[in-house]
């Protein structure tokens, strides 16, 4: 994509009301512009998937926390600042578990969109596709589209500490690129690698007895089971470039997905501080990755780069939500950050009406056009004289619900009294609660959250940090199923056509 970024290309709608008449930049300025607008040539995609590392925890005031309120993360915040925050939904794991799917492959799935595949067939989806048959012809086609197919010729490639997560991708036609597949399971794999940290959490279990009058012992337990193992993130960077072919827009891939599961990592049956520290240490590595990244000018200009956090199926603490207006308690509190829909949430309609008291509050084509109708409106009073009045009200009445009109503004005469109150009505559904026309039941209390960035194609929030409250209080994506999410980045690539809004 061109370097130069000025998305300034104007057109009829009421946005570009307020155009100049001339502007100062050039022709081939503007043509880079609308290069942009239009991504010519489509960027590419990087997604960074790291399930399990938000961990909650109750901290020594009671005060409920997670490892991203306590882990210090520049680099990913950078990615929020620059870019857009928000959650995935995704369906409660008891359905999954009494399925026997892997815990690596239950939000991997639905990333992907095969998650009811999976569903159907855990053990054929998550083990590895023969490549020839007992005859030496080729075996079985994998039963599951590939990804190709779904997005107008996709080429995605994929890499994960997990075994099922890798057999899961291979069936849907993605790469497994050798290099990054060595890196993310270095020292004989992660099953290996959770064996050696398991001897040196026994091994330090055994001093902890001997040590336990000195308090050192959990020290050197915590040590041990913290050790994953994880390659050096600047060698994880320069091969996730040469892979995705970042440096030259027309070839490589369209898009490269590595999976990191934090259980892959851990030693069997760790919890505890253990899985805290753990999740600290990835968190810190995600961090390291990031900066790399952001260090190679073909990502940071060219690259659409996307971080998704897991709580890998961790119930989150309940995050209150002051935008939503509400008597209920439950709307503010539902159990978790999501707030779904339905007659167990009760809002107050005039509680979410916002009305400006003055032209000045509005902007300077919005203003124009509130003249003009209350220009409109007198000229048709004509000789009542009130339809002047009447549309200044619109302005200067007070909120509906919330009382009268100000008795010394000029227009109390002509605006309506409120009512006392309206009725409660129940919030609607959400869009996250949809999959396409069909209900799709989730798990409110443990979403994923997802940040992009690449400035020119994702529009820019309030959000400031990677944190599930920041989300909730300032993020601008929202909720989505996280079905959808790839849609999304394939619309990006111009390899899907536009869904939703």
């Amino acid at each position: 994509m061109p370097r130069l970024r000025q998305r300034i290309v104007y057109c009829d709608c009421f946005d570009c009301v307020d155009r100049p008449e001339a502007t100062a930049l050039s022709q081939a300025q503007l043509d880079a512009a609308t290069a942009v607008a239009r991504q010519e040539p489509p960027p590419k995609a990087l997604v960074i998937f790291a399930s399990g590392v938000i961990v909650p925890h109750v901290d020594e005031t009671g005060t409920a926390v997670t490892t991203l309120d306590t882990c210090t993360l520049p680099h990913c915040n950078l990615v929020v600042r620059e870019g857009n925050l928000g959650m995935l939904a995704v369906r409660p794991s008891k359905e999954a578990t009494d399925a026997g799917i892997p815990a690596s492959v239950l939000e991997l799935s639905q990333l992907l969109g095969v998650y009811p595949d999976v569903l159907r067939q855990p053990q054929a989806m998550t083990s590895e596709p023969p490549a020839e048959g007992d005859a030496g012809q080729p075996g079985p086609a994998p039963s599951l589209p590939s990804l190709a197919a779904r997005f107008k010729g996709m080429q995605a490639a994929f890499a994960s500490t997990s075994a099922p997560a890798g057999h899961l991708a291979a069936r849907l036609g993605m790469d497994l690129p050798g290099r990054l597949s060595e890196l993310l399971q270095r020292r004989g794999g992660p099953q290996q690698a959770g064996a050696e940290n398991g001897g040196v959490a026994a091994a330090a279990e055994g001093a902890a007895a001997a040590q336990e009058e000195a308090g050192q012992g959990k020290e050197k337990q915590k040590e041990g089971a913290a050790a994953l193992g994880l390659p050096a993130a600047a060698e994880v960077a320069e091969a996730a470039v040469a892979e995705l072919g970042a440096a030259d827009g027309g070839s490589g891939r369209d898009l490269l997905l590595l999976h990191l599961h934090l259980g892959d990592l851990l030693p069997a049956g760790a919890s505890g501080d253990a899985v805290w520290e753990g999740a600290c240490e990835a968190l810190e590595w995600l961090d390291g990755l990031t900066r790399a990244l952001l260090g190679k000018q073909e990502v940071r200009e060219r690259t659409l780069l996307t971080l998704v956090l897991s709580p890998g199926g961790h119930a989150l603490p309940p995050v209150p939500n002051s935008s939503i207006p509400s008597t209920s308690a439950s709307a503010s509190t539902s159990g978790g950050p999501l707030v779904p829909g339905g007659p167990g949430v009760q809002l107050d309609p005039a509680a979410a009406i916002v009305t400006p008291h003055n032209a000045g509050q509005l902007g300077r084509s919005a203003a124009a056009a509130a003249a003009a109708v209350a220009a409109a409106a007198g000229g048709a009073g004509g000789a009542g004289g009130g339809g002047a009045a009447a549309a200044l009200s619109l302005l200067d009445a007070a909120d509906p619900g919330l009382g009268a009109a100000d008795p010394d503004s000029s227009t109390a005469a002509a605006a309506p009294a409120a009512p006392a109150a309206y009725p409660l009505v129940s919030r609607p559904l959400q869009s996250f609660e949809f999959l396409g026309l069909e209900r799709l039941a989730v798990d409110v209390r443990a979403p994923l959250l997802v940040a992009r960035r690449l400035p020119g194609v994702v529009r820019r929030d309030h959000a400031q940090r990677l944190a599930v409250k920041e989300a909730v209080a300032a993020g601008g994506m929202g909720a989505i199923a996280a079905d959808r999410l790839l849609h999304e980045l394939a619309y990006k690539l111009a390899r899907a056509p536009k869904y939703g809004a």
